[in-house]
């Protein structure tokens, strides 16, 4: 896992996936806990958009200008807070 963690999550994941739907709750439970059910089912059943949203952000190139121009074209002068 600390050599390739997005490797390991996105098999994981796909194992879950080809669990039987009846099993896969249990699958989630038992590695994440209870509270990350939700949120594991939601990557095991989309597991095309979990990917491309990792395709996404593995090239740095790919976003850092977009933001590098908006965080200083958008940014207003602070005002002075006012003591209480």
């Amino acid at each position: 896992m600390q050599e390739d963690s997005v490797g390991t999550l996105d098999t994981i994941f796909k194992a879950i996936n080809d669990l039987p739907q009846e099993r896969q709750v249990a699958a989630l439970s038992t590695l994440f806990g209870q509270w990350a059910i939700e949120g594991g089912a939601k990557i095991v059943n989309n597991l095309d958009v979990y990917r491309k949203a990792l395709e996404m952000v593995s090239d740095p190139s790919l976003y850092t200008e977009a933001w590098s121009g908006s965080l200083t074209s958008n940014r207003r002068p602070r005002r002075p807070s006012r003591p209480c």
